[in-house]
C-alpha cells in the first residue's frame, strides 16, 4: 500500500516592515487615472495628506487603506 508523505518547508524571509508598508500605501498612478467617483462619476484627485480620494462635484473624500482605495459611499467622509 502507498503511504502518503507530507512535508512541510518553512523558510524565514528578512523584510523591512518600513520599505513594505511604506510601498503598500502609494497609490498607483495608473489606478488613478481609470478610477471615478461612484457617485458623480467623475474623475477623482489624490490628497496625499489625508490619504484620500477626493470628489470636489459629490462632496466626499474616499479613504485609502493599505494602498486600496475604499470606493464606497458610506465609507467616504464629507467635505
Amino acid at each position: 500500500m502507498d503511504r502518503l508523505r507530507v512535508i512541510t518547508i518553512t523558510y524565514t524571509i528578512n523584510i523591512n516592515p518600513n520599505v513594505y508598508f511604506k510601498n503598500m500605501t502609494v497609490l498607483d498612478k495608473a489606478l488613478l487615472d481609470i478610477l471615478v467617483c461612484p457617485v458623480s462619476k467623475k474623475p477623482l484627485e489624490y490628497d496625499k495628506e489625508t490619504n484620500e480620494l477626493v470628489s470636489a462635484e459629490a462632496g466626499l473624500a474616499y479613504p485609502v487603506k493599505d494602498g486600496i482605495p475604499v470606493m464606497l459611499p458610506e465609507e467616504a467622509r464629507k467635505l
